[in-house]
């Protein structure tokens, strides 16, 4: 099995155990390895869009369940990780709180350990429990802004469990234009040689 899965596997949802069990740190997947991933894929996308060099300031939006549970399981730092550029699976804990340490003294964060900005985690991370997003419970909207306060980029993505994130229009889309998790079961059912090698039996 290769870390990611094929394109024939992904039509009936399968995934190899690389994807299922995966590295990072704890308590919670949903709540540290997908925000950290998120938090990577955002500073990515303004790297791409040759945004990086012209943000001034970052703010996230901890929405829901990863509010709610923010602190207490990690969510806060690990977003925060994500954006200075630490991934889940090659995290080292005492660089991991080293970097916490240095950007809480000095109130600058490095986004992507390249683009330094100015960055207060009580300012620029919102804990909005009382937003409940109706994709997911899960939800992070993260934005971008240069020197003038004009944004330069807004994305929200959803932690989905297991470490797996998603964007509105993905999660939509398994929701509506696939038939969502019947539609998955009725392929996984058909792809199985026979009735007794199912995982739904």
């Amino acid at each position: 099995m290769t870390g990611r899965a094929d394109s024939a596997t992904c039509r009936y949802g399968m995934l190899s155990i690389l994807d299922i069990f995966r590295i990072g740190i704890g308590p919670s997947s949903s709540h540290t390895v997908g925000p950290m991933r998120i938090a990577v894929r955002f500073v990515r996308a303004l790297e791409k869009a040759g945004l990086l060099e012209r943000t001034a300031r970052v703010a996230v939006e901890l929405q829901g369940s990863l509010a709610l549970t923010g602190v207490g399981h990690g969510t806060v730092d690990a977003t925060i990780l994500g954006l200075a550029g630490f991934r889940p699976d090659r995290t080292d804990p005492d660089e991991a709180a080293a970097t916490l340490k240095t950007i809480r003294e000095t109130g600058q964060i490095a986004l992507g350990n390249k683009q330094a900005i100015a960055f207060e985690r009580a300012r620029d991370i919102d804990l909005a429990g009382h937003i409940i997003p109706d994709l997911h419970p899960n939800g992070m909207r993260l934005s971008a802004g240069d020197a003038d306060g004009a944004v330069l980029l807004e994305r929200t993505y959803y932690s989905t469990g297991g470490g797996f994130v998603a964007s509105a229009a993905q999660l939509r889309q398994w929701r509506g234009s696939t038939g969502g998790p019947r539609r998955w079961m009725a392929a996984s059912i058909a792809a199985c040689p026979s009735a007794a090698s199912c995982p739904a039996d």
